[in-house]
């Protein structure tokens, strides 16, 4: 009867066909090695061929996406976003990397993040192959990507623009001339009409120095007055809006109130006019980095305020800004109108020991009002304690040595714990000898 014979049924049970029914068609699979990659082929497959594309012996030893694995070419570029509402300039420049995978020719987008910048930043594009523009089977490839070409990813325009030493030697190495880098843009491309100088714009000068802060040290001498004295001051430059705030350095056990603040964030006026209006008139000149210097004398509202010295953060500033490269402390002043408090605690005597307990768990007591127990070797603890059979504990035997013969039966078991570096002394002893036996002494 044949296997396609319409007068029967497609119902099970009336059909001679043997894969009616079946739900798992699995076939053996087979491994075999080709070009010296392990591959899953077909059954019939001759596996000895090299592919038709390529004449014999003349095939790639291995795929690009094993030679080119983990190998990425890296491009800097930019691209123009127009700007609409700000009324310093027509667009923005902003930086991104361009990442090519050899293996598979893909193209990923990164825009570096930049604390404060106000915009989306990240992963502009994520890894997929890009089309050429007007173009459905054509792809972006190596050849499209070079210093000084322009790219267009999803209708916006990259120029690349760098690239690192990688990229440089391998497109060399495929015949690829690589031009040198071209310098950045601007950050702004300003109109001719509102081309001014870059100190004019606040907010450029806090995106550029926010969280940078020059530190020094000084002193306001106030033996002048009566029960003055010399305050140790730390004065803290913010070079993001051009502020001051000065805290002060109170000693240990100064007596003096808790309160370091000697005056709150603020730009300092160089020269107070005789009158101050609140609002309104000219702004009056404050201090800028250029007037701080070791030695220089700031006039903070009739306090003459020394610089003594500087950190290590505000020497390179200078160092590279102004190029100053003489950093000598100065020595601050000591004060003999008021005698020096010592905050160093004098050693106690301790009292003898009267044979209680530990020699150090009496000392701990005598040293604070509140017990506490004495201070032991932790390390030492965790190396000598007990683990599984191995104890750690050195067992002796001894016996009492003196003239009392009921004495000399006496047994004893001597423990030396590793741990703490104590004894324990036990007793074996028989039964209605008069002695407690197995208690430790």
């Amino acid at each position: 009867m044949s296997i396609r014979n319409p007068r029967l049924p497609m119902l099970p049970g009336y059909g001679s066909n043997p894969m009616i029914g079946r739900k798992h068609f699995g076939l053996r699979p087979i491994f075999t090695s080709l070009n010296k990659v392990n591959m899953l082929v077909d059954k019939g497959e001759d596996y000895d061929r090299a592919p038709s594309v390529y004449g014999r012996k003349q095939a790639p030893e291995l795929p690009a996406w094993i030679v080119y694995d983990k190998s990425i070419l890296h491009f800097q570029a930019f691209f123009q976003e127009s700007l609409h509402e700000m009324r310093l300039g027509t667009r923005n420049i902003r930086k991104v990397s361009i990442y090519f995978y050899l293996e598979d020719g893909t193209i990923k987008v990164m825009e570096p993040r930049t604390d404060n910048s106000g915009t989306w930043q990240g992963l502009l594009i994520r890894r997929q192959r890009i089309r050429l523009p007007h173009s459905y089977d054509l792809y972006y490839d190596v050849l499209d990507l070079n210093i000084g070409l322009e790219v267009n990813f999803f209708g916006k325009v990259f120029k690349v623009v760098n690239c690192d030493n990688f990229t440089r030697v391998f497109l060399n190495r495929l015949g690829i001339n690589v031009p040198d880098p071209i310098p950045w843009p601007d950050a702004i491309e300003r109109t001719p009409e509102n081309k001014r100088e870059p100190k004019q714009y606040a907010f450029k000068q806090f995106l550029d120095f926010d969280r940078q802060v020059l530190r020094f040290f000084g002193y306001w001498d106030d033996r002048e007055s009566e029960y003055g004295l010399i305050h140790h001051l730390e004065i803290h430059y913010f070079l993001s809006d051009d502020t001051i705030e000065i805290k002060e350095i109170f000693p240990h056990n100064s007596g003096s109130e808790n309160g370091p603040m000697f005056i709150k964030r603020m730009r300092l006026p160089r020269k107070l006019p005789p009158c101050v209006e609140m609002s309104g008139g000219p702004r009056v000149p404050s201090y800028e980095p250029s007037d701080l210097s070791i030695g220089a004398v700031l006039d903070v509202f009739g306090r003459p305020v020394v610089l003594t010295d500087c950190d290590a953060y505000t020497k390179e500033y200078y160092r590279v800004t102004y190029g100053f490269d003489a950093f000598q402390p100065l020595q601050t002043p000591k004060d003999d109108t008021i005698e020096c408090i010592s905050t160093r605690v004098a050693d106690r005597q301790l009292p003898p020991w009267n044979g209680y307990g530990s020699y150090e768990d009496s000392a701990e007591n005598c040293r604070t009002v509140e017990p506490r127990a004495p201070h032991r070797d932790f390390i030492k603890f965790l190396h000598k304690d007990r683990v599984g059979f191995d104890s750690h504990i050195l067992r002796f035997a001894g016996r009492l040595i003196n003239d009392n013969p009921v004495d000399a039966r006496r047994y004893f078991i001597v423990k030396y714990f590793l741990c703490d570096d104590t004894i324990a002394v036990f007793e074996l002893g028989e039964r209605n000898s008069g002695f407690n036996v197995g208690i430790p002494t």
